[in-house]
Formats: structure tokens, sequence, C-alpha cells
């Protein structure tokens, strides 16, 4: 389960009532650096990577401080990992109406925050943050432990439409 959290990416759409208010495209590629804090041993984990999202795929590529390669969008058995994979792929397509069912959406001017409302979220979620201003710069993922996540995006490159 807490795999998953590392892959919870927030890349979305146009800003409009159904949708994130930040820029995404069909296919693009992103850096990222991301900061795993575990609070029973006060420790900061480091890691970098990037991720690479095409049509129906979404790549998460952890390249330090080890490679791991992970495809978001292949079917699990495990209920809780299937459950924010689909979340993880309404937040990618920015479809807010879809995430409305689970979440309460607060929606600021540069920043979201998703707090749960269905019981499985709950038993150990406490909020998702993400803030940018024309992408996503910043997700914070907090756990009811005192544990988060927090990933930091960078160096977008727009991969739709032929390009590159």
């Amino acid at each position: 389960m807490k795999t998953f959290f590392l892959f919870f990416l927030i890349f979305s759409s146009a800003f409009g009532s159904d949708h994130l208010p930040f820029k995404t495209f069909s296919s693009f590629k992103a850096n990222f650096s991301q900061i795993r804090f575990i609070k029973a041993s006060n420790i900061k984990l480091k890691s970098e990577g990037n991720i690479l999202k095409k049509e129906t795929s979404v790549i998460w590529k952890q390249i330090k401080p080890f490679e791991n390669i992970i495809d978001l969008s292949k079917e699990t058995k495990n209920p809780i990992a299937k459950r924010m994979g689909d979340t993880i792929l309404s937040v990618v397509k920015g479809n807010l109406k879809k995430l409305k069912k689970d979440f309460f959406i607060q929606k600021k001017r540069n920043r979201i925050v998703l707090t749960p409302k269905e019981e499985l979220y709950k038993k150990f979620l406490k909020s998702i943050e993400v803030s940018g201003k024309k992408y996503i710069d910043k997700f914070i993922l907090k756990e009811l432990s005192g544990n988060y996540i927090e990933i930091k995006f960078s160096d977008y490159e727009d991969l739709s439409d032929g390009k590159k």
C-alpha cells in the first residue's frame, strides 16, 4: 500500500469546475525529487527520477538512490492499491468530478487540497496537497501516522501531438 503513495502523481487539465487548475499535456515527461518522511524513525528518504505520461499509461521511474520502474496503469489484485491507482488516473486526467466521490476538494488560487471522505482513505490518509502556477510544482501526501511524501516536479517536456 505505501508503495503506491510514492507514485501518487498529480498532473491535470485546464481550469474549470470539473478540472484541476493546472496545465497538462496528453503526453509529457517531467523530473521529480521526492522526500519520504518516516515519523517513527525520524528519517527522510530522498529519491529522484522522472515520470512519463503517454495517452493511457503513466510510468514512474526512480533513478536515485536505486533504479525502480513502475507502470501505474497496470492492474493489481490488491484492493487498496487498485483504488489508489484509480485515483491516480483520475487526477492525471484532471477529473475532479470523479475525485469528488472519494474526497472533499478545496480549491485555492494555485493549490488544491484533497481530504478523504471515503472510509477506506480515512483509515490512513490525512490529506493531499497539490500546488503550482502553470504546472504542478509540488505534491504533498500526509498520512494520519505523521508520515508524509513531498514530491517536487520540474523540467516538463510536452510529448503530445508529435512534439519531440
